[in-house]
């Protein structure tokens, strides 16, 4: 019984990590100004500073061949498109809003799970999935879905798109090793990022450069939002790597359980009742599932 429990712990522990930087990251960049660093400019940053950290991992990878080059370009199209998704996203929508849209990836990871791979699903996780999102929605009530009602579909797509390059990685990961999925998902999202940025300061007029004063003054925000990005993503490699999408995706829905945690011992904010209720049935959701 003791080993039964220590294995599940062990194979949970990259979720975990994932739903807890993942959830420090998105409340850190909300309180970063759109107006004065651009989602592309950030989004360059973010890239640039988090690979930082895996450079020593790259360095003691004996080879970074491939033979799957082009899914790894095409999962980081995806993902790219993704991520200018859902900053813009969350940048523009009110939290509790985004928060419960943003948890419909487990959802969407579900569908094309299934129709990708034909696994057979149980009705143990299907359970699990959908009572997980009923515990989002009493959680997050209310919410209102009529404010800023274009980034909300934004958001929704992001979530899709998110949901595919999940299930791209998967098969990425039965052909190489998870530092070789983690180098080419860098590679490929920096360069696109790059060329973003270069078409918009060389051919749009609305382009505007970041504020290098408020950076400066916010660096702390902007250098947490990095590592956090790079823990995030660490997490989902190794994630993806011992489990199959769906058991990953449904931890995801932990995210609002801790987003009300902190909320509660760190910024003083009061414990309601829907908020308690929810996160147990997220909670119990969680227990059906593993």
């Amino acid at each position: 019984m003791y080993e039964k429990i220590k294995s599940r712990i062990k194979l949970l522990s990259y979720p975990l990590m994932s739903v807890v930087a993942s959830s420090l990251l998105f409340s850190i960049m909300k309180t970063i100004s759109r107006d004065k660093i651009p989602t592309e400019q950030f989004m360059l940053i973010r890239l640039l500073i988090s690979s930082l950290f895996f450079i020593p991992m790259f360095l003691k990878v004996k080879s970074i061949k491939t033979k799957i080059n082009k899914l790894h370009f095409l999962r980081a199209i995806v993902l790219f498109s993704s991520m200018i998704m859902t900053y813009e996203g969350y940048r523009n929508i009110p939290f509790v809003t985004s928060s419960a849209l943003g948890m419909t990836e487990p959802i969407f990871i579900f569908i094309f799970s299934w129709a990708f791979f034909r696994n057979k699903i149980s009705y143990q996780k299907v359970l699990g999935i959908l009572f997980g999102y009923i515990g989002v929605l009493v959680t997050l009530y209310p919410f209102d879905l009529s404010i800023n009602t274009f980034y909300s579909v934004i958001l929704l797509l992001a979530n899709v798109l998110s949901a595919i390059s999940m299930i791209l990685m998967k098969k990425s990961h039965n052909k190489d090793a998870p530092e070789v999925v983690l180098f080419y998902s860098y590679f490929y999202l920096t360069m696109f990022s790059i060329i973003w940025n270069l078409h918009g300061l060389f051919f749009r007029d609305d382009f505007i450069l970041m504020d290098f004063v408020y950076l400066y003054e916010n660096i702390w925000r902007v250098v947490s939002v990095c590592s956090l990005a790079a823990v995030n993503t660490y997490a989902i490699i190794w994630s993806i790597k011992k489990l199959d999408p769906i058991s990953y995706s449904s931890v995801q829905y932990l995210k609002v359980v801790f987003s009300v945690i902190i909320g509660w011992v760190f910024l003083g904010e009061s414990l309601v009742l829907n908020q308690i209720l929810g996160s147990l049935i997220i909670a119990i959701s969680a227990s059906i599932m593993y």
